[in-house]
């Protein structure tokens, strides 16, 4: 059975959509109205068949597709709404395993919050669930120089985090060490890999 909290927040959702709803029905061109729209929309559409069949009919339906297009429309073109668009778009893309398509998404939102170390961090996984690791060990590398010299407040990272940053950078390393790629690389350009390692060494020291 499904459990009646789920039922009850679907229902929530769907009253927040009709409030939605009316203020497009009244300003059309008011792109923020599109976000809670589009949430539930994207919400109810990944929803498993057989429950989005049993919450149809209580008149609550959904697209996954057309949720998505609506949360871009607000994170390209939305006002007081933009930010948070930006960042629910991230997770639906990371969601749907588009993690370069979320990095792009992250980037923006790094140039908004440069002091937002998480973005940062996200970002940088982002790069190695895609399978980017040179360009995802950059991104450690410059949170944990940002982290050491305290820039833009890194410094403010709690310690546990630090030491799993510290460990990423380490795991990630060894990860490109024993990819052929990687050690072509090192023997083709050894000073661009030795100016991007020297965070590496100070990790290791520690």
């Amino acid at each position: 059975m499904i459990d009646k909290s789920y039922i009850a927040a679907l229902r929530a959702g769907n009253r927040a959509r009709k409030y939605s709803d009316e203020l497009r029905s009244i300003d059309p061109q008011y792109v923020d109205a599109y976000l809670v729209a589009g949430v539930q929309e994207y919400v109810v559409g990944s929803l498993p068949w057989a429950v989005r069949a049993l919450v149809a009919f209580g008149g609550i339906h959904g697209s996954k597709e057309k949720g998505r297009t609506w949360v871009e429309r607000v994170a390209d073109d939305g006002d007081a709404l933009q930010t948070e668009a930006r960042v629910l778009l991230a997770v639906l893309y990371r969601r749907e395993r588009r993690p370069l398509d979320a990095a792009k998404v992250l980037e923006g939102l790094m140039e908004q919050f440069p002091r937002n170390y998480v973005l940062q961090l996200e970002l940088a996984s982002m790069y190695l669930e895609a399978g980017e690791r040179e360009q995802g060990l950059g991104v450690l590398l410059a949170a944990d120089r940002m982290v050491r010299n305290d820039e833009n407040h890194y410094g403010r990272m709690p310690p546990r985090l630090r030491d799993a940053l510290s460990r990423k950078i380490l795991a990630v390393r060894e990860e490109l060490q024993k990819t052929p790629q990687h050690s072509a690389y090192q023997a083709v350009y050894p000073g661009r890999v030795r100016a991007v390692a020297p965070s590496l060494d100070t990790v290791t020291s520690t």
